[in-house]
């Protein structure tokens, strides 16, 4: 006999659409996601940013049950997130799996957090977005780290979005994610937003998925600091947002200061690796600047500037 957990875990699992932000990705792990998406006839919904890789596009025309939306232009994670929740709730979905372009799920991810997203729901949990564990991919990359509000039941401060399980109920109680954060934390400020309101976030500990999670180091270097693997734009993009985060009435005290504090050590440790060259000056500059007055968006025009002129 089949318990309810089964059987509403079975029919929403059938029901869950899947959503994948990309921009320059790695074509082969691209491939290999939406073809592990894809084998069962589920519905994707793909947002392409700044196409001026053909090979992307022409990818897209193979891969059946698809809606695409181009953009001629990078407009950022957050705009394609917001796109695909949006096109998901017209077409009646009720959860979506949000994907970066670098996950690697299980063909089973979708049922396997369904499962658990019901068995907290059936207890009265009111859940907005359950993830699996990211663990590190091939490679010398790093592992997450989770804040951790109660381990046991797996909540969390905040899930990052890569393999996430998404109540299409609560995004739209909750509101959309910030795309004047344009990439970076923006998993981060959702989250404690959704706290705020009332909602749950967790991590389904028994259930991994190999994740990229920023560069790998060369050289094998696992232990290198994931702050010194970064590139200039997305440290400005980090600081700024992080910053941003922090002003906000709704993250918990506790928080604030924990990460004003690791900025603080990430600023220190990022200087003194580059030997406080001028150009790592600048960009954190301009971060905290703008991260303290709240102005977002996309990369400042000076420093999109400066990089075109350095290419």
């Amino acid at each position: 006999m089949k318990t309810s957990l089964q059987k509403t875990s079975r029919a929403s699992a059938h029901d869950i659409a899947a959503a994948i932000v990309v921009f320059q990705p790695d074509l082969d792990v691209l491939i290999s996601l939406l073809d592990t998406i894809a084998q069962d006839g589920r519905r994707i919904f793909l947002f392409l940013n700044d196409l001026s890789e053909p090979e992307v596009a022409r990818l897209v025309d193979r891969v059946t049950n698809v809606r695409c939306r181009r953009s001629p232009q990078n407009v950022g994670l957050g705009a394609g997130l917001n796109w695909a929740m949006e096109a998901a709730a017209e077409e009646g979905f009720a959860y979506v799996v949000l994907f970066d372009q670098d996950s690697s799920p299980a063909a089973s991810l979708f049922e396997d957090l369904a499962v658990r997203h019901a068995a907290h729901t059936d207890r009265g949990a009111a859940v907005a977005v359950i993830g699996p564990l990211l663990v590190p991919a091939e490679g010398a990359y790093r592992a997450i780290r989770y804040e951790w509000r109660d381990a046991q039941e797996g909540t969390a401060s905040f899930v990052p979005t890569s393999g996430s399980l998404m109540l299409v109920k609560a995004w739209r109680s909750i509101g959309p994610f910030r795309d004047d954060y344009f990439v970076g934390a923006i998993d981060v400020e959702w989250c404690f937003r959704a706290w705020a309101m009332g909602w749950k976030c967790l991590v389904a500990r028994d259930v991994t998925m190999p994740h990229r999670w920023g560069s790998p180091a060369a050289d094998g270097k696992s232990w290198k600091p994931q702050i010194l693997r970064h590139s200039d734009t997305r440290t400005y993009f980090h600081f700024r947002n992080s910053l941003d985060c922090i002003r906000l009435p709704h993250p918990p005290l506790r928080w604030k200061i924990s990460a004003a504090l690791t900025l603080a050590a990430q600023a220190a440790l990022l200087l003194a690796a580059r030997g406080f060259s001028r150009v790592t000056r600048r960009y954190l500059w301009l971060a905290l600047r703008d991260g303290w007055v709240g102005r977002l968006g996309p990369l400042p025009g000076e420093l999109a500037a400066a990089q075109q002129t350095s290419v």
